[in-house]
């Protein structure tokens, strides 16, 4: 058995001595991973909101879905909305008649200013024709004085009718201002049923779902700048030493695991 011994140890070492691979020494830096959970972040997201009540409908907009400025993604059914912007424009339809010269109110004042023009014209030679006998001492005292008080009646007369129409026109005018900007504060209201969007980009969330009852001021949807993202990371403090500036990571979404983000610190 000493001798089998021997021959078996003589054996590898013969065999180690006849190998001729060879291990030399290399130096690399050590690699060591760090895990830290986070959230990706946008530049340039802003919030899509409801600026009416109303139900969510066309809403067939997905995430990932790029967008562009002035396009219409959803729509929201708000009846009452569209039913004062109709009210709106019939009532500008009257006050347009109203400050034009087919306007009844105008109308009848200047017929009756034409009347009092004419009367007074009549009663003006009238009063004339008293004072010229009157400087002849023909005719009463009285009848003069009556002619001149008829002219005086009815030069106020045409002049109260003149502010008249005046101050007709000018509330129909007022009136015209008024219902012209209710006019166009409903029309932007209506424009409110349509969800547009404001900025170029990419729907990052999606908040409301068609049949979905929302509220102004309700977050339908998150749009971004989907080219410029960074992942915001929690570091552990026992390995904030480790991080440097342009090291690169190695970033995964809970949403697909299998694809894998490279990027930079």
């Amino acid at each position: 058995m000493k001798k089998a011994a021997i021959i078996i140890i003589n054996g590898i070492l013969l065999y180690s001595c006849n190998s001729k691979e060879e291990v030399n020494p290399i130096k690399k830096d050590i690699k060591e991973l760090i895990f830290a959970s986070g959230q990706i972040e946008w530049d340039n997201s802003y919030n899509l909101t409801a600026q009416t009540d109303g139900v969510l409908l066309s809403a067939d907009f997905e995430v990932g879905d790029v967008v562009q400025k002035g396009g219409i993604i959803a729509k929201i059914d708000n009846e009452l909305n569209a039913v004062n912007l109709e009210t709106s424009q019939k009532q500008i339809a009257i006050t347009n008649e109203n400050i034009s010269l087919n306007s009844p109110a105008l109308i009848q004042v200047e017929q009756n200013i034409q009347l009092a023009e004419s009367k007074y014209l009549q009663d003006k030679k009238q009063a004339e024709r008293y004072e010229r006998l009157n400087k002849q001492n023909i005719g009463s005292r009285v009848e003069y004085e009556n002619a001149q008080l008829n002219a005086k009646s009815a030069l106020i007369n045409l002049t109260n009718l003149k502010k008249q129409y005046a101050v007709i026109l000018q509330q129909a005018k007022q009136q015209h201002i008024a219902t012209n900007s209710q006019l166009k504060s409903n029309t932007i209201i209506k424009k409110y049923n349509s969800i547009e969007i404001t900025e170029n980009g990419t729907i990052i969330k999606k908040l409301k779902s068609n049949g979905d009852y929302i509220r102004k001021g309700e977050v339908i949807a998150v749009i971004a700048d989907a080219k410029k993202t960074e992942a915001v990371l929690n570091i552990d403090e026992n390995s904030i030493d480790k991080i440097k500036k342009g090291q690169p990571d190695i970033n995964k979404l809970n949403s697909n695991k299998k694809k894998v983000y490279t990027g930079r610190i």
